[in-house]
């Protein structure tokens, strides 16, 4: 066959990485040939030479506008490809924008075995899942994002070349991967944390599988314009006993900030998910990321397309292209829909959505309620507002309600979200506003050291029920309430100068869920949210100390006070993750907990 270009000319917008391979030959041969390009405006991505090499085919990414070239040479006959790169159509200021809706994170094969993934049949790649997408014909947007540990440079590439071959079509595709970064630590109990988790990365010429954040943002040194998102942010039930988690708080330098655009709430099957991801939006707010919510179906084939999971995500654009929607996601005109359904737009102080406002204390909000078809289940029945600490500052019902409008005054808001709920539990989160109050930065913490528990006695308060189990430094065995709520009171048979208490969650392994038959909301549904903490040196009267809700259920969580005398504290686990995820199965679910710890200034 004919030795010829896949494409002699290509027409595109700033920031777009495009295939281009050389066809005629087996495909992703070892035949030695050689690309290069002219002109400036071209980034090329070789393959050339990685362990697992191939020549016939290269990643271009369209740096800036301008002309360029790519020339492939074989056996001494050149082939070019003319290049003309144009700006990226961003969203102009008051742009009338439309809704689309997409899956962010898809995989093509439901094997998570490298040998098995590289051996899989030809129904089983990209172009299937593209094709049965396509022809379906539901979806404005779709990511391919295969694990990068099962990804070798051809099947890499393979994603985009899929895509290409599939044109001309409505669905937006973009080819990425689904990075492996393996952060781990021990905490003081010896279980090993994954500090860092899976993250899709798309419009990017790399696959990171590594080992350290570093080597993560090196490799994408070569993508300036790839995008992020952070998947299943809080994996508390995995195959690593003590979950995995992003550390979001202390993972906020520059690289963080400016690369990672999207945080998944949901994995589209919303109540039936992981059910405690919502709660890290909240904690990446807080860390100053301009960050926006996703709900995708994270499936692994071979059904794909819009009936695989209810959950969305929506862009909000001016059109449908590439480069529109890219503009969307760097910019926050994002959203999340556990039902699929949900039309959400929002102003406050007149800015519409996302945005970040004049400096003031007083908010005044319009929300406007749609629906992409009528279904009289996913009508939204409540809407809370979200702020610092993942706070709910308001709360309203909105039965019936299209319209809402509220008023909300505060000296402190650095963010507001929405976070909407439907009939059956289903939950909607908008994309934020910024106030324009910086993130704080909290200072070094104090160091603590822990108190001998020799001695020390436990006791739910509301039911009676021993909890010493809750202070006997064995994390292996934990504590579960009689009741959908405890008052866990902790006798240290002595008075002591204090200055923190320390939850660390329940643990339990993927394997050991299976085999207790469990899925994991309801293994989640039992981890303490809501919680009051008291002091007291009698037992009698106690004495408010701190309060609030637990966002983290993998590490250790330190709530900290001023150092005060006392011989009892309280714990008060006022609702669980169960009970505010709004599944009414959920409604009555007991709390697990599985060690507190006191600690003094050290």
């Amino acid at each position: 066959m004919e030795r010829r270009l896949s494409k002699t000319h290509i027409a595109s917008f700033c920031g777009d990485v495009v295939p281009l391979r050389l066809l005629g030959g087996e495909p992703y041969s070892l035949d030695p040939i050689t690309w290069r390009s002219e002109g400036g405006s071209v980034l090329l991505k070789s393959y050339a030479d990685d362990p697992e090499p191939f020549t016939d085919g290269v990643l271009l990414t369209l740096m800036k506008p301008g002309k360029a070239s790519v020339t492939a040479t074989f056996e001494g006959k050149d082939y070019v490809c003319s290049i003309e790169v144009r700006e990226a159509r961003t969203a102009k200021p008051g742009e009338k924008l439309n809704y689309y809706v997409g899956d962010l994170h898809v995989h093509t094969y439901n094997k998570h075995k490298k040998e098995v993934f590289i051996a899989r049949e030809e129904k089983d790649y990209p172009r299937n899942c593209i094709e049965q997408v396509k022809k379906e014909n539901l979806l404005d947007f779709s990511v391919v994002s295969d694990h990068s540990d099962m990804l070798n440079p051809r099947e890499f590439f393979r994603g985009f070349a899929d895509a290409e071959d599939a044109q001309p079509m409505e669905l937006i595709v973009f080819s990425g991967s689904e990075s492996e970064v393996d952060v781990f630590e021990y905490d003081r109990y010896g279980v090993r944390h994954k500090n860092s988790g899976e993250i899709v990365t798309l419009n990017c010429t790399a696959y990171p599988k590594v080992k350290t954040w570093d080597e993560y943002f090196d490799q994408l040194q070569d993508s300036p314009f790839a995008v992020c998102a952070f998947c299943h942010p809080q994996g508390s039930v995995s195959s690593v006993p003590g979950g995995w988690d992003f550390c979001l708080e202390k993972n906020n330098d520059r690289r963080f900030l400016d690369r990672m655009h999207l945080i998944a709430t949901g994995d589209g099957t919303d109540r039936n998910a992981n059910i405690n991801h919502e709660y890290v939006y909240s904690v990446a707010l807080d860390a100053g990321y301009k960050i926006s919510p996703t709900s995708s179906s994270d499936s692994h084939g071979p059904v794909w397309g819009y009936y695989r999971v209810p959950g969305k995500t929506v862009i909000m654009a001016p059109e449908k292209s590439k480069d529109a929607f890219l503009d969307a996601i760097k910019h926050n005109r994002v959203y999340a829909t556990g039902s699929g359904n949900v039309k959400l737009a929002y102003e406050v102080n007149g800015c519409p959505a996302p945005a970040t406002l004049p400096l003031t204390d007083e908010y005044k909000f319009k929300v406007h309620i749609g629906y992409f078809h009528e279904n009289p289940m996913t009508q939204i029945v409540k809407c809370q507002v979200v702020s610092n600490g993942g706070e709910y500052v308001e709360t309203l019902d909105c039965l019936g309600q299209d319209e809402l409008e509220f008023t909300i005054r505060s000296s402190e808001a650095r963010y507001f979200y929405l976070r909407l709920v439907d009939r059956v539990g289903s939950k909607t989160f908008s994309c934020p506003v910024w106030t324009g109050r910086p993130p704080i930065v909290e200072p070094e913490p104090a160091p603590l050291a822990p108190l001998d528990k020799k001695g020390f006695t436990a006791v739910d308060e509301e039911s009676g029920a021993d909890a010493s189990v809750l202070v006997n430094d064995d994390i292996t065995k934990s504590f579960v309430s009689e009741k959908p709520t405890c008052a866990v009171v902790i006798d240290m048979h002595r008075e002591e100068t204090i200055s923190a208490l320390s939850h660390y969650p329940r643990h339990v392994s993927r394997q050991q869920m299976l085999d207790a038959g469990m899925i994991a909301p309801w293994y989640i549904r039992e981890f303490p949210r809501a919680y009051r903490l008291s002091t007291s040196v009698d037992g009698e009267s106690y004495t408010l100390q701190k309060e609030g809700a637990f966002r983290n259920f993998v590490n250790e969580t330190f709530l900290r006070f001023p150092e005060t005398k006392a011989r009892y504290i309280k714990l008060e686990i006022l609702s669980t993750v169960g009970k505010e995820s709004e599944r009414k199965d959920f409604a009555l679910s007991h709390v697990a907990m599985a060690e507190l710890t006191v600690w003094k200034n050290a």
